[in-house]
């Protein structure tokens, strides 16, 4: 073997209390670290779980809304509805109109005009 030089060094008992309470605090810090993404990577898992779970909820609700959507009428027949909702109040007000007219020209004879 090779000889070595050795140096030692004397360290007072308090600087080396002062030590060993650096070394553990930090060997807790590091261990509320690890303790930290052991949490994070445990709700990390558990939110892709609910993602994918609501992923396929959206996918399967937007089926069931495509078979409705086949269920209900077209729009045609809906704006032919409307049509058909429009021409029949005309034709009421039309109706009405003209009674409001013959109704006046009564009343003009009535009076001698």
């Amino acid at each position: 073997m090779k000889e070595e030089n050795l140096i030692h060094v004397r360290i007072d008992n308090s600087e080396g209390i002062r030590s060993k309470r650096d070394v553990l605090s930090s060997e807790m810090n590091l261990l509320k670290a690890a303790k930290a993404m052991e949490r994070y990577f445990s709700l990390r898992r558990e939110e892709l779980k609910l993602k994918s779970s609501l992923s396929r909820k959206i996918r399967s609700s937007l089926v069931e809304i495509k078979k409705i959507q086949v269920s209900l009428p077209t729009p045609h027949g809906q704006q032919e509805f409307q049509k058909e909702k429009i021409m029949f109040k005309e034709t009421i007000k039309k109706d009405s109109l003209e009674s409001q007219l013959n109704d006046i020209r009564d009343k003009l004879r009535a009076i001698g005009g």
